[in-house]
């Protein structure tokens, strides 16, 4: 069931496989997200070797705000064997800075994801022509 969710056609863009190695890697697969005028979460799985496996829209809030459930998160990363996640969002604003929220939910989400054995790897944030990573920054770092 998820799995072809997963595989749904944006734009002209069909779902692929792909390495993400790197934030850029997910920003320019993802970057259609900052066509959107409401905040929603993706969730991408990955295998061990950060190959895409699937990827499902999580949220969809309003122009500023979007609630995130580790369980919606996780479902999927748990049913297609993923080894690890990143979770990417837009900001209708354009703006890629996180708010408190943001790194909040962030922590969250890697407790979740320790707990069951799958790694988050990133938090991207999606603006106009920009992009955040929270890993990048250091804010995935152990505490």
């Amino acid at each position: 069931m998820y799995i072809r969710e997963a595989k749904i056609v944006y734009g002209r863009r069909k779902f692929k496989s792909e390495v993400f190695n790197r934030p850029e890697h997910v920003y320019d697969y993802f970057k259609f997200m900052s066509d959107f005028v409401e905040e929603r979460v993706y969730v991408a799985c990955l295998n061990n070797a950060n190959v895409l496996i699937s990827f499902k829209e999580v949220s969809v809030g309003t122009i500023n705000v979007s609630v995130v459930i580790p369980r919606d998160i996780f479902r999927l990363a748990v049913m297609v064997g993923a080894s690890s996640i990143i979770l990417i969002h837009n900001h209708p604003s354009g703006g890629v800075t996180p708010s408190t929220q943001d790194i909040e939910i962030t922590k969250v989400v890697k407790e979740a994801g320790r707990i069951l054995g799958i790694k988050v790897l990133d938090h991207i944030i999606i603006g106009f022509n920009e992009f955040y990573s929270l890993n990048e920054m250091g804010l995935l770092d152990s505490e």
